[in-house]
């Protein structure tokens, strides 16, 4: 996206007269309605100006926030632009509230890109071409591993490729061994990657990644949460690949990524449905538990991580039949 309106500012504007005609506002802060005034305003030495509006989410699902917004103003402005100027409206949200009047005037009158995330196969791509442009090489383990720490964040994905590709200089290959020195794993995967380890039972490394999302300020709650919130997606995932249906269906039905979808379908194959309700129960009664002033949070999500292999083996003939 970022990109995208990079362009759009380069093509639109000539170098000696941008800063004179680039206007840049945030719907956090400022109504449309002067934005859309902006666009009345001659360019100065130019063709065109170019008003770029971020957060316009007025037009979304969400919350407006505390600026309000004359979107009527928007309205007439898409039904009669003018040629002096471009107006680019930045969204973020999955989607537009196209029962708005100002979003179905956009849809009939405007350009409207939609910038989705990129599923695990255009990742990849898009790392490969990010490397094919900085003039390096990435080996397939490299992609793979770049992905498992970086995430699938576009922004996070380019500056990590930036880095590596001016760590390896004259070799120009990025290898396995160089993502694994020299990039920063986000908290986000940090917690995904503590979950992922609880789920495969691989207990000691779960405790050890646990204390350390700690020592990062992470709340024993939240990553409790996160642990049931997939279970919950591997029980689900379970009872539908059981009863036939395709993962690409199970995905669509479940209502989320189809990556997502594949592993938790991965991970269900090692448990059985009543092992995962009994799972899911447990969850929920830890969470009782602290909510309620029972334990101590650290102590409980420990308790959890520490007992459950050996509740898993203790239940295991009992909940097959």
């Amino acid at each position: 996206m970022e990109r995208i309106v990079r362009a759009l500012r380069d093509a639109i504007l000539p170098d000696d007269s941008g800063a004179l005609n680039y206007h840049l506002f945030d719907g956090d802060a400022t109504p449309i309605e002067e934005a859309v005034l902006c666009t009345q305003m001659s360019p100065f030495l130019a063709e065109r100006r170019f008003i770029l509006y971020k957060n316009a989410q007025f037009l979304s699902t969400k919350n407006v926030g505390k600026v309000s917004h004359q979107v009527d103003r928007l309205v007439e402005y898409a039904q009669t632009p003018t040629d002096s100027a471009v107006l680019v409206c930045i969204v973020n949200a999955d989607k537009l509230d196209e029962r708005k009047k100002a979003t179905k005037t956009l849809l009939q009158h405007a350009k409207v890109e939609g910038f989705l995330p990129l599923k695990e196969a255009e990742c990849r791509r898009f790392v490969m071409e990010e490397a094919k442009q900085l003039g390096v090489q990435i080996e397939p383990s490299a992609v793979n591993a770049l992905l498992e720490c970086a995430g699938t964040r576009l922004t996070i994905l380019v500056q990590e490729m930036q880095k590596l590709a001016l760590y390896v200089g004259e070799t120009k290959t990025i290898l396995e061994s160089h993502v694994a020195e020299l990039t920063t794993r986000s908290t986000e995967q940090n917690v995904f990657a503590f979950v992922d380890r609880v789920v495969r039972m691989q207990m000691d490394e779960a405790i050890e990644q646990f204390r350390e999302l700690l020592r990062q300020k992470e709340a024993p709650v939240y990553l409790l949460f996160m642990i049931g919130r997939q279970y919950r997606m591997m029980y689900h995932m379970k009872s539908l690949l059981v009863a036939g249906v395709a993962p690409a269906t199970c995905a669509t039905r479940l209502s989320i990524h189809p990556y997502a979808a594949k592993v938790a379908g991965e991970q269900s194959g090692k448990y059985t449905e009543i092992q995962l309700s009994r799972i899911l129960e447990e969850l929920a009664d830890t969470d009782y538990r602290i909510k309620s002033g029972q334990l101590a949070d650290v102590l409980a999500v420990e308790r959890f991580l520490l007992t459950l292999p050996t509740f898993l083996r203790m239940g295991r003939d009992v909940w097959a039949r």
